[in-house]
């Protein structure tokens, strides 16, 4: 049995439902065929399939343990580091003599089922992984700032 198999036997209905709404056009034919078997296994039809997507896109997020894709709520998740191009990136490449061959990088995840990317810095802590926007960093430093200015504001006077 194949990895492909392998993967494809691994997965409920919800996640074969959102396999084949979202990443079933990726596949070669003979994939696509064995992702249709594994359909007929579970007794899917297209309306069922479309039933369980939106089902499980009205689940919230924090109901699911562990960590999972957003969208599809799968815990088949496969990281990477990404380089990331942004504005001072790109200003870098573009100054070929100072360029050092180094660029930022991210860690990213991607949705074995869905093919859902993060779009968020990821911190990676004990046992999970927790999205955390720039406004929530804002916000923290704002707060730890406050903080320490009152505790100055105390022991000096």
């Amino acid at each position: 049995m194949s990895k492909t198999e392998i993967f494809l036997k691994s997965l409920d209905k919800y996640e074969i439902s959102f396999l084949y709404k979202y990443k079933y056009d990726e596949y070669l034919q003979e994939t696509q065929r064995k992702i249709i078997l594994i359909i007929k296994e579970f007794e899917l039809n297209e309306e069922i399939i479309n039933s369980l997507v939106n089902e499980r896109l009205r689940q919230n997020h924090l109901e699911v343990e562990n960590i999972s894709c957003k969208r599809c709520k799968s815990q088949k998740l496969f990281y990477y580091q990404e380089e990331v191009i942004n504005e001072n990136t790109q200003m870098v490449l573009l100054d070929k003599e100072n360029y050092s061959g180094n660029m930022p990088k991210q860690l990213v995840y991607e949705c074995g089922v869905c093919g859902l990317k993060s779009d968020n810095k990821i911190i990676k802590t004990n046992n999970y992984i927790k999205d955390i926007s720039d406004k929530t960093i804002r916000w923290i430093i704002i707060v730890v700032i406050i903080i320490i200015s009152i505790f100055v504001r105390f022991y000096f006077s």
